[in-house]
């Protein structure tokens, strides 16, 4: 009954948060219905936290809500926070939060926990925090793209007006993808040695080479940035590509082991 609250009330939440675009004044409407929904969620965390006596990071499902719900304060900082054009950040997270939570009401029910130890707090912390600041930068080179095509249009319609300046965004998306990087690459070692304490051989060569392939591509982007003086609409969509890639990292990592009905080393 919970997650059926939750869903009614983010969707909502979510397709008020787009109509937003074109009335302002639905953003209103969307950040209360997303708050209460903010709220549903906070309490069905602490509800499964208390039933497992621990936080509930360590399964895909229990991770995937607790995505969610940092999208979700995102979005409504985005409105009542940092306000101005930054508010259309939350038509963008929340539609973005939704496709996860659809994805954890499949799978949370299948998904195996294990106990917080050793490096795997760490582990957990950089991965999340990577993937936050690597889709922030993704949506950032989003919005960029579609400013931009209506500039090259020379069609003012709905992104013009509602969205920061070009030069500001690109510079956002890049520090953005700098620090979810460097957390990529602190999650990656802390989920080695994690795995060398449970797990023999230490590592799935198929856990560690897509976690790495997805580290060289975010180094591949800042090298033709800074070597070939890659910005606006080609890193932009760049980094789009490049949280898709995020995307079949997780999908590897985790969907390999729900299928498997094992843990996650």
């Amino acid at each position: 009954m919970l997650r059926a609250l939750i869903t009614v009330f983010y969707l909502v939440g979510a397709v008020f948060s787009v109509a937003g675009f074109y009335r302002p004044r639905r953003l209103i409407s969307a950040t209360v219905v997303t708050a209460v929904s903010w709220g549903l969620l906070t309490f069905y965390l602490i509800y499964l936290g208390m039933a497992a006596a621990e936080l509930p990071v360590t399964g895909f499902g229990t991770w995937l809500a607790v995505l969610v719900w940092i999208i979700a304060g995102m979005a409504l900082m985005a409105v009542w926070v940092f306000g101005g054009q930054y508010r259309a950040l939350s038509g963008f997270l929340l539609p973005v939060g939704a496709v996860f939570w659809l994805a954890d009401l499949g799978v949370a029910d299948r998904v195996q926990r294990m106990p917080l130890s050793g490096w795997l707090p760490l582990h957990i912390v950089a991965a999340t925090l990577a993937v936050v600041a690597l889709l922030l930068a993704a949506i950032f080179g989003l919005m960029y793209t579609e400013k931009e095509r209506e500039l090259r249009k020379k069609s003012v319609e709905v992104f013009y007006y509602r969205l920061p300046a070009l030069q500001e965004m690109d510079r956002w998306s890049s520090r953005l993808a700098g620090l979810g990087l460097g957390l990529w690459l602190v999650a990656l070692a802390a989920g080695a040695l994690s795995a060398r304490q449970v797990a023999r051989p230490p590592m799935d060569p198929l856990a560690a080479g897509w976690s790495l392939f997805t580290a060289v591509m975010y180094g591949f982007y800042f090298m033709m940035r800074s070597a070939f003086g890659w910005r606006g609409r080609p890193a932009a969509v760049m980094l789009m590509v490049l949280f898709l890639v995020v995307l079949i990292n997780f999908l590897t990592l985790n969907l390999h082991w729900i299928v498997a009905s094992s843990f996650h080393f």
